[in-house]
């Protein structure tokens, strides 16, 4: 029984751990943080280029071209910094496809091994489960693209059309004063009995095999000579 609840509790997880690291063709940490700086290196040499292509693109900028030597750094990353996430973003889908892999594989080792299972299902109870903390990724990067959309326009509209100087009785002299407006974000949580419903087929499932486990030990336990 001992050796049986060792494989179940130890032997499978290291199995399953061993498999998981090798799903997917995600890039390694270092390989990424690699890619990363190449591009960056890239861009940083391509960068007037890519800024005369954008600027040319719009109707509203393309009257602006002899200011590019002039823009600040920030006003520069509202044009590069999408152009650096569409050159990484191949890796970024190995990586999310990768790390979906582990997750459903993890899923199912949950039913194999108890310790890993009854982990899993008490996350997910708690509010702490590889799902939730995907959702709010989704709903943070959701919000960062909302937040975007929203400054970038301001932002690069200064190029052709800058704003006046502030009027005096702003606080500190800025000339923004759209805060109300800004979005604010809103997190959507899923509703708790989700949770209990997400924890239930483990749950029932670890019943079951604790009764069959148990069976099996009275079985045997029967079998014993009657003078022990």
């Amino acid at each position: 029984m001992s050796a049986v609840w060792a494989v179940l509790a130890i032997g499978l997880p290291l199995l399953g751990s061993g498999a998981a690291a090798r799903l997917g063709d995600a890039p390694a940490p270092i390989a990424y943080v690699d890619a990363q700086r190449r591009a960056n290196d890239a861009i940083a040499g391509e960068r007037d280029a890519l800024l005369a292509r954008d600027f040319r693109a719009r109707g509203d900028l393309a009257g602006s071209l002899d200011k590019l030597g002039g823009l600040d750094y920030a006003t520069r990353m509202t044009f590069l910094a999408p152009e650096l996430e569409r050159r990484l973003r191949p890796l970024r889908d190995r990586q999310e496809s990768a790390r979906s892999a582990r997750e459903r594989l993890s899923q199912w080792a949950g039913y194999l091994a108890p310790p890993l299972g009854m982990e899993q299902a008490l996350a997910q109870l708690a509010g702490t489960d590889a799902q939730r903390h995907r959702r709010f990724e989704r709903q943070a990067a959701g919000y960062q693209r909302q937040l975007r959309e929203w400054f970038y326009p301001r932002i690069q509209r200064q190029i052709a059309a800058p704003t006046p100087k502030p009027r005096a009785d702003s606080y500190g002299r800025m000339n923004f004063l759209e805060f109300d407006a800004i979005p604010a974000y809103a997190w959507s949580d899923a509703p708790a009995w989700s949770r209990v419903a997400g924890a239930l087929p483990t749950a029932l499932w670890l019943t079951l095999l604790a009764a069959a486990l148990s069976a099996w030990a009275l079985r045997r336990l029967r079998q014993w000579p009657a003078e022990l």
